[in-house]
């Protein structure tokens, strides 16, 4: 996941989870069912420390999965 220094402010941006917009290091999410078939899609920005991810492992399939946790 590529980190960009701060935010891009345009459009009143605020940052998803927290809802501010403190300039500080943001990464792209992409959003699911997006893509354009070249590879490209929509994305929203999220303070990188806002978030807090962690990575499930499949009990009865080989499949993984990266969640956020919220607390």
């Amino acid at each position: 996941m590529r980190v960009f220094e701060k935010p891009s402010l345009s459009y009143n941006w605020r940052c998803p989870i927290c809802g501010k917009s403190t300039e500080k290091e943001i990464v792209l999410v992409g959003i699911r069912d997006t893509e354009d078939g070249n590879g490209n899609m929509e994305a929203k920005q999220i303070h990188l420390d806002c978030i807090n991810l962690i990575l499930v492992k499949g009990i009865e399939t080989p499949n993984s999965y990266l969640v956020q946790v919220i607390d």
